[in-house]
């Protein structure tokens, strides 16, 4: 049964009020649907957090991320970040969180990849410094998040399959948990 028409304490289907379109566990859609968002203008209308030429190690291919890709991403908004190239290093990007994490809308263009370990999902930032590269659940819950938070990658959406509630090592559910909408 979608989440959207499940029914909320008032006998209305939670699609009416809430715009979620994939949530870990029932439990923690219930949480989220209680918590209160962040009152106020956000600094940015979109940050875009883009690695269009991943790690060679990863053997991953390099996609297009040229003018004509930037304009059609970032031309309906007028407060605009984009995070590119030494920007998007892990280490520099979550150092510098206050710059882009409250914005109205979060976009990850990056490549993901689905590892076996705990946290299996994970988005692949740009390589700098010999350090890792990869985005992991446990590092999205060290983030502050108020805006939609937007995963165009690969995988972003997979978690182990287990029994009980998977937010924490989902991709998805740490972004939520972290508090995006």
């Amino acid at each position: 049964l979608p989440f959207g028409l499940l029914l909320d304490e008032d006998g209305r289907p939670y699609g009416e009020k809430l715009a979620v379109t994939g949530v870990p566990s029932l439990p923690f859609a219930l949480v989220l649907a209680q918590r209160p968002r962040a009152q106020g203008p956000a600094a940015l209308d979109l940050a875009l957090i883009a690695a269009p030429e991943p790690d060679p190690a990863l053997q991953l291919p390099s996609f297009p991320l040229g003018p004509d890709e930037r304009k059609r991403l970032t031309e309906p908004f007028e407060r605009v970040r984009v995070l590119t190239g030494a920007e998007a290093v892990k280490a520099a990007l979550l150092a510098k969180r206050e710059t882009w994490m409250d914005a109205r809308i979060l976009h990850f263009f990056t490549h993901g990849l689905e590892e076996r370990e705990e946290d299996a999902a994970a988005l692949v930032l740009a390589p700098g410094g010999g350090e890792d590269c990869l985005l992991r659940a446990r590092d999205v819950m060290t983030l502050k998040l108020r805006g939609i938070v937007v995963l165009s990658a690969c995988s972003a959406g997979r978690g182990p399959l287990r029994l009980g509630d998977d937010q924490f090592v989902h991709l998805g559910g740490a972004f939520l948990d972290a508090g995006a909408r």
